[in-house]
């Protein structure tokens, strides 16, 4: 898929006010990946659970919400992890797309919002990769593949 860049540092010229959050939810050695409903703007692609923020909302508050939303799983703010920011340019858009990780001890119950989602999938991160990923999905996950290494 093309028409996009994605930076991990804020390009000289970038537009910053849509924000966006996501969530890498962890258990054992496998991330929840959501299918996008195919009505939806990137339709039956897949992705973490995240979306935009709401006015005056925090990046980890956006997290937690749209976790929630999306999944039914509830976390508190504070037990997410920050794993930092991206910024990412669409032709006609930018938008800046924190990333958030969630170790889960047990396997958490997911109840998929079906007007959002229609699917939900843990499986491992190389795994993920060979999925039809929504843009930027496969730099974070990337990304997230080297942090893992390092900190997890």
């Amino acid at each position: 898929m093309q028409g996009y860049e994605i930076f991990q540092s804020k390009p000289e010229v970038f537009d910053t006010r849509l924000q966006g959050s996501g969530c890498f939810c962890a258990w054992e050695d496998k991330l929840l990946f959501l299918k996008r409903h195919p009505q939806k703007e990137d339709g039956s692609l897949w992705c973490l659970p995240g979306g935009k923020a709401e006015k005056r909302e925090t990046p980890v508050q956006t997290a937690a919400r749209e976790l929630y939303e999306e999944t039914g799983i509830f976390v508190e703010g504070s037990d997410l992890y920050e794993m930092g920011a991206f910024y990412i340019r669409l032709p006609k858009l930018d938008y800046v797309f924190h990333t958030f990780y969630k170790k889960f001890h047990e396997k958490p119950l997911v109840h998929l919002a079906l007007d959002e989602h229609t699917e939900g999938v843990w499986c491992k991160p190389q795994e993920a990769l060979a999925l039809p990923l929504l843009r930027g999905a496969k730099e974070l996950l990337v990304y997230y593949i080297e942090c893992k290494k390092a900190f997890f």
